[in-house]
């Protein structure tokens, strides 16, 4: 992927993501305007956050792949749950 760092680092993740989370539909938002943020990346899981989370900070790959790699990067992320009304 061209662009930006933080895009390229978002495209270097992704496969982890699908593999290890289940995402298949996750997009990339650019802000047309400044913003203090790179992207915003929208994704739906169709499981619950506990069950998220579970697979994925059980994983040793997410801390010897994904948190190495954003550590590196000096890239950080902040993430907004939304649950279905």
């Amino acid at each position: 992927m061209e662009g930006p760092p933080a895009l390229k680092l978002w495209d270097h993740l992704t496969g982890w993501f699908m593999t290890e989370t289940g995402i298949d539909n996750s997009t990339v938002l650019q802000p047309t305007d400044r913003s203090q943020y790179a992207f915003v990346n929208h994704a739906r899981w169709d499981h619950g956050v506990p069950r998220l989370w579970l697979r994925m900070f059980t994983k040793p790959s997410f801390w010897s792949f994904v948190q190495k790699n954003m550590n590196e990067n000096r890239t950080g992320s902040m993430p907004t749950l939304c649950g279905l009304a």
